[in-house]
């Protein structure tokens, strides 16, 4: 679903898997700029757009984590989120 942190780590994932098969591909930052300029451009209200803004800035974060090295330290958050978010 448009806006959320998911949706925003599969686009900036799906952007560095892009740069592997082609040569002029959008880098990690590039993607980040036109997202941003994407939000910033829809017609929600104020609220919307600080919330789909501050869900990409969190996307953002975890996709550099995870390809700066801190592979463990978001694979460990992510199953922690996962075990949260479990209903019984």
């Amino acid at each position: 679903m448009y806006g959320t942190v998911h949706y925003f780590a599969e686009r900036l994932q799906a952007t560095i898997m892009n740069r592997l098969v082609i040569d002029d591909g959008l880098s990690l930052k590039e993607c980040y700029t036109e997202l941003k300029h994407d939000v910033t451009d829809l017609t929600e209200g104020k609220e919307v757009k600080d919330q789909y803004l501050a869900n990409l800035n969190k996307a953002y974060e975890k996709v550099n984590e995870l390809v700066s090295g801190r592979e463990e330290e978001f694979l460990l958050s992510a199953e922690s989120e996962q075990n949260t978010n479990v209903s019984l």
